[in-house]
C-alpha cells in the first residue's frame, strides 16, 4: 500500500510540473510588433502603410485555409517566405512601419509558426533609395541571396526599373551585391532554378503582364518573353515531389481569389482547376507565395490590401 501510495503522489507531482511548464509557455502574440515602429508623417494615402500579411495553410498545397484570424504583421506588404536547413521559418516583406520610405522587413518563426517574432532584417550597401519586393533564395553553401526592386521614391515610375541582390550568411543581415536586370516598368521579381537554368518572373508596369528572364549563374538575367497563360500576377513556384512546379497566382484585376499553374520545365505553364484561396467579402488579396513546412504541411503568405 505504501507502494501506492508513493507512485500516487509521484504521479501528482510530476502532473502539476506539467501543467506549470505548459502553463509558463506564452500564447503567440498576433499582429507581431517591430519594436522600433514608427508612423510616418504625413501618412500616405495608399500603399503599403495601409497592408496587412496574412497566412493560411494547407495539407496538399490544393485547399488553403487562414491559419489564423489576426494578421501576421500590419503596415507591411509583397511577402516572401524561406524555410531554412534548421527549421526556422522566416517571411520577408516591404515595411512600412520603420519609417519612410519603406524598406525589408521580416519576422520569423522556430515552433513551425506557432509563433513569431521581428527579426530586424537589413541590407547595407543599398544604391537605391528603396529595396522592396523582396524574394529570397537558399542558396547551396547556406548563404541567402534576396532579389528586390531596387526602388527610387517613385516605385510606379516609367522607363527602365531595377533588380538588385544581396547576400545574407545569417538570412538577416544583408550586403547588396549586384544588378541583375533591368527593362521598362520592373516590379515583384520572382527567381527559381529549374534545374538547368535560374528563371525570373517580374511584373512590368509598361508592358502590362510578366516578363520572362533566364540567367545560368542567377547574376545576369536576359529576357526570353512573357509568361503564358496571362492576366496572373505570380509568385515563386514550388518544386513537387515529382519534380514538376506548381506556380501560385491571383486573378488580375479583381484579386480575389488565388489560383495554381502546373509546368513540368518551369517555362511553359498551364492553368490548373479550382481555386486555392478565395477571398472574404470585400478583400482584396495578392501575392500568395507557397513554401513547404517542416511537418510537410504548406505555408501560404500573402498580402491583404484591404484597408
Amino acid at each position: 500500500m505504501r507502494g501506492v501510495q508513493l507512485r500516487i503522489a509521484a504521479a501528482a507531482l510530476l502532473s502539476g510540473a506539467c501543467t506549470t511548464q505548459a502553463s509558463e509557455i506564452p500564447a503567440p502574440v498576433f499582429p507581431v510588433v517591430n519594436p522600433n515602429s514608427v508612423t510616418p508623417s504625413p501618412l500616405p494615402t495608399s500603399g503599403p502603410w495601409y497592408h496587412h500579411v496574412r497566412t493560411a495553410v494547407s495539407s496538399d498545397g490544393l485547399t488553403f485555409i487562414e491559419e489564423r484570424a489576426p494578421t501576421l504583421v500590419d503596415h507591411a506588404s509583397v511577402p516572401a517566405a524561406l524555410q531554412f536547413h534548421d527549421g526556422t521559418i522566416r517571411v520577408y516583406f516591404v515595411d512600412f512601419s520603420s519609417g519612410n520610405p519603406e524598406r525589408l522587413g521580416c519576422v520569423e518563426s522556430s515552433d513551425n509558426g506557432r509563433s513569431y517574432r521581428w527579426a530586424g532584417c537589413v541590407i547595407d550597401g543599398l544604391t537605391s533609395n528603396k529595396a522592396v519586393d523582396p524574394c529570397p533564395i537558399l542558396l547551396s553553401d547556406g548563404r541567402v541571396r534576396l532579389y528586390f526592386y531596387a526602388s527610387e521614391q517613385n516605385v510606379n515610375s516609367t522607363g527602365p526599373h531595377r533588380i538588385d541582390t544581396a547576400v545574407s550568411s545569417d538570412g538577416i543581415h544583408f550586403t547588396r551585391e549586384a544588378t541583375v536586370f533591368t527593362f521598362d516598368g520592373l516590379v515583384d521579381p520572382d527567381v527559381f532554378f529549374n534545374g538547368s537554368l535560374w528563371v525570373m518572373h517580374v511584373f512590368s508596369l509598361t508592358v502590362g503582364g510578366t516578363v520572362v528572364a533566364t540567367s545560368a549563374d542567377g547574376l545576369s538575367f536576359h529576357q526570353i518573353g512573357t509568361l503564358s497563360p496571362t492576366g496572373y500576377g505570380v509568385t515563386r513556384p514550388v518544386r513537387l515531389a515529382d519534380g514538376t512546379f506548381r506556380m501560385y497566382g491571383f486573378r488580375q484585376p479583381d484579386a480575389q481569389e488565388f489560383v495554381s499553374l502546373r509546368s513540368s520545365d518551369g517555362l511553359t505553364w498551364s492553368l490548373e482547376s479550382g481555386v486555392r484561396f478565395r477571398a472574404g467579402a470585400g478583400r482584396q488579396i495578392t501575392d500568395p507565395y507557397v513554401i513547404e513546412k517542416p511537418d510537410g504541411k504548406w505555408l501560404m503568405a500573402y498580402k491583404d490590401g484591404s484597408s
